[in-house]
């Protein structure tokens, strides 16, 4: 078993279980649910100081392994300004992030904010893009983002990053060429080709689905590797 600390309290845990699976076995409910599982989602940010180490660090719960002397704290929500941005509004839509985030021009480049994400973007260079009103460049940059809000947790000049670059990608999704692929995949979707398939999908038992999952997993790779 392995020995953790969660607000000032000690738990246990096995060995080799990730942060989220420690806290359920110590009877600890996530402030978030049980969230994706799957490092996608950021439900699971947590604070945490690893033995021997003098600085906290960001890391996602579920894909963070559980050690000995571990100091936990979930982050359960952080206050940050999150604006009314229309992205459908004509006009640049840079200048109009500034305008409602004007706390971005105080950024004094400390980098905190790199330090605490969890997925190790850069959140400092897209910050600086965020000014300069370069949303291609900020939604190339953010693109891994998972939303799990350390980064505010963390910047002492009041930014929320994760909050401006969102809106940021969504902008450039808006005024971005639409997919003919992905519009017909739509239309396919709503004269309703894939329900059949879906309901039987609905009937498996989830080894079967993991199974199913795999299967096609296996055809695009090798579907892939033949291209």
């Amino acid at each position: 078993m392995v020995s953790f600390t969660l607000l000032s309290r000690v738990h246990a845990a096995p060995e080799g279980v990730t942060i989220i699976q420690a806290l359920e076995y110590a009877g600890v409910r996530s402030p978030h649910g049980s969230s994706c599982r799957q490092g996608f989602c950021g439900a699971c940010a947590m604070l945490c100081r690893f033995p021997g180490e003098t600085e906290v660090r960001g890391v996602l719960g579920c894909q963070t392994l559980i050690v000995e002397g571990l100091d936990v704290c979930q982050v359960p929500h952080f206050p940050v300004n999150r604006a009314d941005f229309d992205v459908t509004r004509p006009g640049e839509p840079g200048p109009v992030l500034k305008q409602l985030y004007p706390e971005l021009d105080g950024c004094i480049h400390c980098g905190a904010c790199n330090r605490a994400c969890p997925v190790t973007l850069d959140v400092r260079g897209f910050v600086a893009d965020l000014i300069a009103a370069d949303l291609p460049a900020v939604a190339r940059a953010s693109d891994r983002c998972v939303s799990c809000g350390l980064c505010a947790a963390r910047c002492p000049s009041g930014i929320a990053p994760y909050v401006v670059a969102l809106q940021a990608r969504r902008a450039e999704a808006y005024r971005s060429p639409r997919s003919p692929m992905l519009r017909e995949r739509c239309d396919e979707i709503r004269a309703g080709r894939y329900d059949e398939t879906l309901a039987e999908l609905s009937l498996l038992a989830p080894e079967e689905l993991k199974d199913c999952c795999a299967e096609l997993r296996e055809r695009a790779i090798a579907s892939a590797r033949r291209s």
